[in-house]
């Protein structure tokens, strides 16, 4: 627990240090929308994996790696387009 309040801290220390203060209150946009979107993806994973495995004694996660690769491939490829900006302090 104590781990997980740290990365909360970082994460809002480093987007008022980035974006300055006059979008402060963004960061509880950005955690609401990345909980919500975690919450969907790991009932909709479950679910996946339930379809993909009916009548199976084992589950199958094939799916699901698919799944993380297109996404993971999608990462990168915002990653590397976004805009790097340097800011002086």
């Amino acid at each position: 627990m104590y781990y997980t309040d740290n990365i909360d801290n970082y994460d809002y220390f480093y987007m008022v240090q980035v974006s300055g203060n006059e979008k402060r209150n963004d960061y509880g946009k950005q955690k609401m929308w990345g909980s919500l979107g975690f919450g969907i993806f790991g009932i909709s994973a479950g679910y996946l994996i339930d379809l993909s495995s009916k009548g199976q004694y084992e589950k199958d996660y094939t799916s699901i790696f698919y799944i993380m690769l297109v996404a993971m491939f999608a990462d990168i490829l915002v990653s590397a387009t976004l805009k790097k900006v340097q800011k002086v302090l």
